[in-house]
């Protein structure tokens, strides 16, 4: 337990001995908390209750930031593959990393159809995929997007900081 080195000292004033030694301080804490047993008790149960209130704004800070992410997300993929969301949902992992992977219409164009299949079909943990390749890839040929090296760049990035990824684990036990 944590205590204000204040309180206990104020406590210790109220004695007559002035005399002070290790063994004697820890008598006199002993004593300060035998004393204030029920304000201690309340005292902890306020501090559980201040670790919520820090958490709290943390945690919508976070899921700001997951949402403004996802909507930065959506308007780099409207240029290097618009379509795309029609085939499903663009935040599962497994479609994440795709993007990670493929993150242009002309990357999966361009891409193996053994290499598209084994980025979808890694373990997984979850929903089963409501899309197949053939899904992407006919997106992909249907697709009216944008030549944009730098913008595949800044997709592959926005995914690797893992916000969006892994939002739940920051709030595991």
């Amino acid at each position: 337990m944590v205590l204000n080195p204040l309180l206990i000292a104020n406590f210790a004033k109220r004695s007559l001995r002035k005399t002070k030694t290790d063994k004697k301080d820890a008598r006199t804490i002993a004593k300060f908390l035998m004393e204030n047993r029920e304000e201690i008790s309340q005292l902890s149960v306020s501090q559980d209750l201040q670790d919520l209130r820090d958490l709290a704004p943390e945690r919508e800070s976070i899921s700001h930031l997951i949402s403004a992410t996802k909507v930065e997300i959506k308007r780099v993929l409207r240029t290097t593959f618009p379509g795309l969301e029609s085939v499903g949902d663009l935040f599962t992992r497994s479609r994440l990393r795709f993007l990670q992977e493929y993150p242009s219409a002309r990357r999966v164009k361009v891409a193996k159809l053994k290499n598209l299949v084994k980025v979808l079909n890694q373990p997984q943990v979850g929903n089963k995929l409501s899309f197949s390749v053939e899904d992407i890839l006919r997106a992909a040929r249907s697709s009216i997007a944008t030549v944009s090296p730098a913008k595949e760049v800044i997709l592959q990035g926005k995914i690797a900081t893992g916000a969006i990824s892994r939002p739940a684990s920051l709030f595991e036990n």
